[in-house]
């Protein structure tokens, strides 16, 4: 074919491997090869005819270049398979064995699947785009892979494996002692295949089974499905020895739907049966269990239930030796009861199984290493004809056919496994095993279960389980402290400490009373007291967690040692505890009252520097010490309230409140007394500490003490009391107490109109010294009592007789004043009560002595008055028993005096008697009067003593011995220091001595009044 022009032509022969898919035109690198000419190695060739060969084809192409040249290149083409590639997957996840469809290229050549590694359970090429593979066990969360010759496609994205066992655990929070249900739950069906069998010939062979256990116990399980059509006898199993056949089962049985269970003596005599009847059609567990020859019982067990036990049945004498095993035919050459049905998961087992363990294994798989299981078939192979156990050894059976009906047949089995689970910690545990076991532990635990798969992989879930002691607050109940089902270990007493856990399952409330020791509050838990609660803590209080109380009152109560307050907002609080030290750990709020009690109590502020802020009444009892302070604040009237006025309170007050507080006991305040806004009013209050704050709107108001040591020269200042002492004689008053009176003016009872400022100073030093002082005397111009001091001057009164009697000071000095406060100072070398006025307010009569004594002439009586205004005459009168008073003289008086006036009267007429009593009445000219005190003064003579009186001081008895007996009644009076009669006796001497009893007068003295005749005599009686 080829012409001359052609000659230039040279056949080249390239040897080419290509790896795509040839094209209609190719372009030819010739390099390489010897002297290829330069347009073949830069020219398209076209494709013009082929040639096949064995391994190859041989193509013809033309090279055009202006002219036909023709190259016969060889080419062989090798097989090309892409790279493949996924592009989705679907679901996104899935349980273990489920189903998954993967997308993508290439995928016609697969050899692998796996999930993050796992290889699938299996997989199907659908298509080179396609596959369907299963979920293996085990596998976990990542990407999807598919292998195939060409390489390894992985997902971009990942699977996600879905949890196919959760955990259930009957509550996670119980108490000590108690027990808790916990089942772990598989969603993974693990039952696989079972073996179908038809009754007319097909078996499982298993030629070298040998039990070797010489008689002793033995369990035979199995899942079971017969149809109810099936009738005569059969074999579900048998087994035989050298000797004879060592057990046996068949359903149906003895020509009825009965079960039949052998063991060692397959006579009817040594046979158990049940009816089957209601267990045909569908899956049913069954358990044959026997004592052996040693126990001589049989019992059989349809899903987990005893249904039949033979505890007489004798089991024979069997010996060891080679058996063989048949499943689904007899071992007997001559009886062949082929069985009927389905059958999965047959295990046998060298020893009497408990119900619990068959009820806890039977749909489960159990693994092969359990103790005692001799062997055991799954049945799951799917296909063949061998069955593989999976414990024991040389236990391979063989599926045999009958005459003409092959081998049993595969099928899914129906007996609905999962897989098995292992708990641990095995302590405390009701079982090891199983679905559903018992925890009863004894501290918080955490359990894993653990599910074994068919294929030996794990996966194991958690639960812990908090055990709480007694005094542990569960609210199974409900929210109420006082239910004894919200607690372990009952009712919290004062000895019990408590824990309210975050996990409680509703949150306390105590409304009644409760009591503990310890009491903590973990960090998420709440504690709520309400509608009068009464909570006593004996110990220590922990409040993690949150604290309200809206009503009632929590009360601190330990009695030895330290026990803190924690620093929260209280209702009432009670700080009480015989011996005990109450330690503040912050600032506190108490939105009710607070009591402070005890016997003795040391209430300490922590660091001494926290404060109560107090909104309700305050409590005190014991003692405390601290420099915090309580700081009393509301808009309504509060009041303190001492337990013991005798105790002494080394505490600090800061009265913050518009309303006032009330006193309502003495007060003996150690601390300092620190006002900020309102008034304080009531009882005494003898302050050691420092009073500072009071102004017009804000003091106190009643009677304040406070003392200090002066000696030596100096200024000693009493604070805002008023009074500043400078001591310019130098002199050594040794402790100087100074007792103010607010709000109590000194009143002329004559008119009502005229009286000092609503301020008095008590001034008492221990030691006389008599030396000068400069007194100044300051008060509140709120103080001033109406008083008029326009004139910037001012009156100083002093009353030597705790103000009976007011004597004036000096002439009218200067007032000094400073905002609110007014000054005034006089000098003095004594110490009595002082009080202050305006000169349109003088004092009324004021009495500095009143005396009298017997002289020759009669009762001399004398009198001084400091002052008179007004005043007409002094009658004088007398009594002999104290009462009954008659006018025995007049003395004329002053008038108007500020000086001491000085006055005598002689009562020439006293009456001869022992005692004499005088009072002075002083008139006003207005016709108004009033009393002097009055004095007694002894008879101006004594007469003859005739009676005698002992033992003196006395007791129950007085005896009285007369100088000589003597005629007619004597009359005995004892009277009391008030001339008031306790006792009276009339008696008749006619002996010398005389015995009085005296049982019902209590202890004192007394004066013992004797009259006889015209004579009295009168002596002292100290009772015992």
């Amino acid at each position: 074919m080829y012409t001359t022009k052609t000659l230039l032509a040279r056949r080249l022969r390239f040897l080419i491997c290509f790896f795509i898919l040839l094209p209609a035109t190719l372009s030819i690198n010739a390099s390489g090869y010897a002297d290829p000419p330069e347009f073949i190695r830069t020219n398209t060739i076209d494709l013009k005819r082929t040639q096949t060969k064995s391994n190859s084809k041989e193509y013809l192409f033309e090279i055009n270049k202006g002219e036909q040249f023709y190259v016969d290149i060889n080419i062989r083409l090798k097989s090309f398979q892409m790279q493949p590639s996924i592009s989705l997957f679907a679901p996104a996840s899935a349980q273990v064995t489920g189903s998954v469809v993967i997308s993508g290229s290439d995928f016609t050549s697969a050899t692998a699947v796996s999930f993050n590694g796992t290889p699938a359970l299996s997989f199907t090429v659908n298509s080179s785009t396609q596959i369907t593979a299963i979920v293996p066990y085990c596998a976990t969360t990542g990407a999807i892979s598919v292998v195939t010759p060409s390489g390894t496609a992985i997902s971009s994205g990942s699977f996600t494996v879905l949890p196919d066992v959760t955990m259930s655990v009957g509550k996670t929070q119980i108490c000590n002692g108690d027990g808790v249900l916990i089942t772990a739950t598989s969603s993974l069906n693990t039952s696989g295949t079972a073996l179908n069998f038809d009754g007319a010939g097909q078996y499982v062979n298993v030629p070298s089974f040998n039990l070797n256990n010489d008689g002793r116990a033995i369990t035979v399980e199995f899942w079971v499905n017969i149809p109810s059509t099936v009738t005569g006898n059969r074999t579900v199993f048998a087994a035989t020895n050298t000797n004879s056949k060592i057990f046996h089962a068949m359903i149906p049985a003895n020509n009825r739907k009965d079960l039949a269970w052998n063991y060692g003596n397959v006579l009817a005599a040594g046979r158990l049966s049940t009816d089957f009847t209601p267990y045909f059609n569908k899956w049913t567990h069954v358990a044959l269990v026997s004592a052996g020859r040693l126990g001589s019982f049989k019992a059989i067990y349809i899903n987990g239930v005893e249904v039949a036990r033979d505890n007489g049945l004798s089991e024979g004498a069997i010996t060891n030796g080679t058996t063989m095993l048949k499943i689904g035919d007899d071992v007997s050459s001559t009886i062949r009861t082929y069985f009927r049905g389905s059958l999965d998961e047959f295990r046998i087992w060298d020893k009497v199984r408990s119900p619990q363990e068959i009820q806890r294994d039977m749909h489960a798989i159990v693994p092969a290493s359990t103790p005692n299981l001799i062997t055991y078939w799954r049945f799951d192979e799917g296909s063949g004809t061998k069955i593989s156990h999976i414990s024991g050894t040389n236990l391979d059976g063989t599926l045999t056919a009958g005459s003409a009906t092959g081998v049993p047949v595969w099928q899914a089995s129906g007996a609905g496994l999962q897989p098995h689970i292992s708990w641990s910690p095995a302590a405390s545990l009701s079982s090891a095993s199983g679905a559903t076991v018992t925890a009863s532990p004894s501290a918080t635990t955490t359990y894993t279960a653990t599910a074994t798969y068919p294929n030996g992989c794990t996966r194991s879930i958690a639960q812990t389980i908090s055990v709480s002691q007694t005094g542990t607050f569960t609210g199974t109940a409900s929210s109420d402290w006082n239910d004894v089902a919200n607690w372990c270990g009952g009712l919290p007493t004062a000895a019990t400490d408590v824990i309210i856990p975050a996990n409680a399952v509703n949150m306390p409330q105590v409304s009644t009373i409760a009591n503990c020791r310890n009491l903590t509050i973990e960090n998420g838990a709440t504690l709520s007291l309400i509608n009068g609660a009464d909570l006593k803590v004996n110990g220590t209080f922990t409040p993690s967690g949150t604290f309200t109380h809206t009503d009632g009152t929590i009360a601190f109560t330990a009695a030895f040692g330290t026990q803190y307050i924690p620093s929260l907002i209280y209702h009432n609080l009670v700080i009480s505890g015989k011996n005990a030290i109450k330690e503040l750990q912050g600032d506190i709020e108490v939105t009710g009252n607070l009591v402070l009690t005890g016997s003795p109590l040391a209430f300490t502020f922590n660091l001494s520097r926290y404060n109560v802020l107090l909104r309700g009444d305050l409590t005190l009892g014991g003692s405390q010490s601290g420099t915090g302070f309580i700081i009393l604040q509301n808009s309504a009237i509060r009041s303190i309230n001492i337990f013991n006025n005798n105790l002494e309170h080394s505490i600090n007050f800061e009265i913050d409140n518009p309303a006032g507080v009330q006193l309502n006991s003495d007060l003996i305040l150690n601390g300092n007394l620190v006002f900020k806004s309102g008034i304080m009013s009531g009882n005494s209050i003898i302050l050691n500490g420092n009073l500072t704050g009071e102004d017009i709107t804000t003091h106190f108001k009643g009677k304040i003490t406070k003392t200090l040591a002066i000696s030596g020269p100096g200024t000693y200042s009493f604070d805002d009391m008023g009074l500043l002492f400078d001591n310019v004689g130098s002199g050594n008053w040794g402790k100087v107490t100074v007792s103010r009176y607010n709000g109590v003016p000194v009143q002329n009872p004559r008119d009502k109109n005229k009286e000092s400022i609503s301020r008095q100073w008590l001034i008492s030093p221990e030691i006389p010294a008599n030396t000068a002082v400069d007194l100044t005397f300051t008060w509140l111009s709120s103080d001033d009592n109406g008083k008029d001091f326009s004139t910037g001057e001012g009156q100083v009164w002093k009353s030597n007789d705790a103000g009976a009697n007011w004597i004036p000071i000096e002439e009218l000095k200067a007032i000094t004043s400073n905002g609110n406060m007014r000054s005034i100072k006089v000098s003095t070398k004594s110490f009595s009560s002082w009080t202050i006025s305006d000169i349109n307010s003088p004092l009324p009569v004021t009495w500095l002595s009143f005396s009298g004594k017997n002289t020759h002439a009669g009762v001399l009586l004398e009198w001084q008055t400091a002052t008179e205004e007004n005043s007409s005459n002094f009658i004088v009168e007398r009594a002999t028993d104290g009462k009954e008073f008659k006018p025995v003289g007049e003395v004329a008086s002053a008038g108007n005096s500020h000086h001491i006036r000085s006055y005598q009267f002689t009562d020439e007429t006293a009456a001869k008697i022992p005692i004499l009593y005088y009072r002075l009445k002083q008139h006003d000219y207005d016709g108004t009067y009033n009393y002097s005190k009055i004095i007694t003064v002894p008879a101006p003579f004594r007469v003859v003593d005739f009676v005698q009186a002992y033992p003196n001081p006395c007791s129950r008895e007085l005896h009285l011995r007369f100088q000589n007996p003597v005629a007619g009644a004597v009359k005995v009076e004892l009277l009391d220091l008030n001339n008031q009669v306790r006792s009276s006796f009339l008696i008749k001497p006619d002996k010398k001595d005389q015995v009085l009893e005296l049982p019902h007068l209590p202890q004192g003295i007394y004066l013992l009044r004797t009259t006889y005749s015209d004579q009295i005599l009168v002596m002292k009686i100290i009772k015992q």
